[in-house]
């Protein structure tokens, strides 16, 4: 993922994500990862968390806040994605409007939809 940003405190978050991502690309990043904390996130990656299989599962937006290195985060779940947006047209609008970066999470893959 790319993200390009010309104001002062975006730059220094893109700086830090490319320490990380180099960071991730390190072997022995992955080796001590492993054992690490960050253990019990590897039990939520395979998406059960996510939906129950319903197109609108998500009804309406949700925010999330989460806190790391002492800087706060804020994170929108988005109703109507894949379901009938038509319904949630002006709260799919409002949310990108507030976004920074979306994050377009699935629980099996998929191609992106070409607008039918």
């Amino acid at each position: 993922m790319r993200l390009f940003f010309k104001e002062p405190s975006k730059m220094d978050q893109q700086e830090r994500f490319k320490r990380l991502y180099a960071d991730v690309k390190n072997p022995n990043y992955v080796k001590n990862y492993r054992g690490s904390k960050h253990a019990e996130l590897e039990k939520l990656q395979d998406g059960a968390i996510i939906g129950d299989g319903r197109s609108d599962f998500t009804l309406k937006t949700e925010s999330y806040t989460l806190k790391h290195n002492n800087q706060s985060f804020v994170l929108l779940d988005v109703p109507g994605i894949e379901g009938d947006e038509k319904k949630v047209k002006q709260q799919i609008s409002d949310a990108t409007r507030k976004a920074h970066a979306i994050f377009y999470v699935t629980k099996t893959p998929a191609p992106p939809q070409k607008g039918e």
